[in-house]
């Protein structure tokens, strides 16, 4: 297992053929970009009836084989913060590119390649299985157009491989463009996989449509969040299995995108919300009140990924988490260390989990909190003293709510009002 990192300077499906591109371009807006299909035969008169309507098929597990692929575009960052890409700013935007082999024999002499335009530039790049991949600029000075090559060799029935780019765009038009608007840009010529069947003697050709959009253009930015193995001193392990998850962080939804590579083969995995208690090494756990988000059953590589949408029905952090309101703790855990029902990590095996590189925030639009405080005589909050957590449906004919209430009288009952003035 391979999951390198590449930095360099800012300037820079399946079908019985499984290849899914999932061009997660941290453009976060969703670009209708059909699968073409070719076949070579080695052999004339060869035909191994490929479904013409691939394109109209699709799905968000990649564990079920369908002709087609799914594609997502991701806005990760603008130059000025907003979600609004402009003439002359600096875009970073994630490709993944997902391919899976749901044939019941060997894909071999698999070789990615695809071709961004001059003003796209490679700033990192994360992959698992394969050669490292190999990008070049080409043209005058080295500012013309950069050509990708992966090359993957051979993936075994049900194997992921995984590429993870982390691109930037200047949208600043050329000369003969300063005139006009929109200023229309192309991402990608459109990624292409060549392989072999040995058994059939057929060989495939597949590739995606270019990737193109106008500036300006509205459209939403995505988080994104790096989870790691660790040693015991929390240092990150080089080498180690890895993550990366990319997620909506405002939304009445969690919608989401994961892959992890280099997990143990034997295992299936939960992905975890972990909150704290204020008692962290004592009251272990994460159950406070912590969530299930997805789980995973890896390749035979140890190779995860997912697509899913999940309705949390709290923001991250929730306030009863120790880390409010800093962040949430976002782990990957085996499945037999955690017990679902009661959200609860119950075992404790470090050295087999990827932990969060840092802590996240997600706003679940559905919902709405109010602490309450006791107070003093001069309407200051007491420290140390009671308080309580009203969480809400913001949406809904009916008032539907959860309290939680910490350090109350134990010999008196207590009603919860609402207190309307004169």
């Amino acid at each position: 297992m391979k999951f390198e990192q590449k930095r360099e300077n800012l300037n820079m499906k399946e079908s019985k053929i499984a290849i899914v591109l999932i061009l997660a371009l941290s453009l976060t807006g969703l670009f209708n970009i059909s699968l073409s299909v070719s076949q070579v035969a080695s052999t004339s008169g060869v035909n191994n009836n490929i479904d013409d309507n691939h394109d109209e098929k699709t799905t968000d597990d990649i564990s079920s084989s369908y002709y087609g692929f799914n594609q997502m575009t991701f806005l990760i960052s603008t130059e000025d913060g907003d979600n609004v890409i402009e003439v002359g700013e600096e875009i970073i935007w994630t490709l993944i590119i997902i391919i899976k082999n749901t044939f019941d024999v060997n894909m071999e002499n698999l070789v990615l390649t695809d071709i961004l335009p001059p003003q796209v530039s490679v700033f990192d790049i994360l992959y698992c299985r394969g050669d490292k991949p190999v990008d070049e600029k080409k043209g005058k000075k080295e500012t013309g157009s950069t050509h990708l090559t992966w090359e993957i060799g051979i993936l075994e029935p049900q194997e992921l491989a995984i590429l993870d780019l982390t691109l930037c765009l200047n949208t600043k038009p050329a000369e003969e463009e300063q005139d006009s608007s929109p200023v229309h840009y192309k991402l990608s010529s459109g990624a292409k996989l060549k392989f072999t069947i040995q058994e059939t003697g057929l060989k495939y050709n597949v590739h995606a449509e270019k990737v193109e959009f106008d500036v300006p253009s509205v459209m939403p930015v995505m988080s994104t969040l790096l989870l790691s193995e660790k040693d015991s001193n929390w240092e990150i392990v080089d080498d180690g299995a890895k993550g990366k998850l990319i997620f909506n962080p405002i939304s009445p939804n969690f919608d989401f995108t994961f892959y992890g590579c280099g997990l143990k083969r034997t295992e299936d995995f939960h992905l975890i919300y972990y909150a704290d208690y204020p008692d962290a090494f004592i009251n272990w756990g994460g159950d406070n009140p912590g969530k299930l988000i997805e789980t995973f059953s890896p390749d035979s590589e140890g190779n995860i990924y997912r697509k899913g949408s999940i309705d949390l029905n709290m923001d991250l952090p929730h306030p009863n988490d120790a880390n409010y309101p800093a962040g949430a703790k976002i782990w990957l855990v085996p499945c037999s260390d955690y017990d679902d029902e009661h959200r609860k990590l119950i075992a404790w095996n470090p050295t087999d989990y990827l932990f969060e590189n840092n802590l996240i925030s997600y706003d679940d639009t559905d919902v709405a909190y109010l602490l309450l405080y006791k107070k003093d005589s001069n309407w200051d909050i007491v420290e140390d003293g009671a308080w309580g957590n009203l969480k809400y449906n913001l949406a809904g004919p009916q008032f539907d709510y959860e309290f939680y209430a910490f350090g109350l009288k134990k010999i008196e009952d207590f009603s919860l009002i609402y207190y309307a003035d004169p």
